[in-house]
């Protein structure tokens, strides 16, 4: 399926307009605790989020704006990238 709809996957889209999220407000917020990263990759994973957030894939958050909070999964894939 990848192969056929490969175009779909060569670069990350953006959807036009402002979207909102409606969450079932009986089910109760949860905070996540955050996952350690192994020290031997914590320059790779800032470098990559530093990349991420030139090109507003991503966008810091220095403050806590809602009481949903999720770890970041790191998984190393095998790529050329250093």
């Amino acid at each position: 399926m990848l192969k056929e709809y490969d175009d779909l996957f060569e670069v990350l889209g953006k959807l036009d307009g402002q979207y909102r999220i409606v969450a079932d407000q009986s089910i109760r917020p949860v905070m996540h605790p955050l996952r350690p990263l192994p020290v031997a990759i914590i320059k790779r994973v800032q470098r990559k989020l530093k990349e991420m957030a030139a090109v507003n894939t991503i966008e810091q958050v220095d403050q806590l704006i809602n009481d949903w909070v999720s770890g970041m999964l790191v998984v190393s894939k095998p790529s050329t990238e250093a």
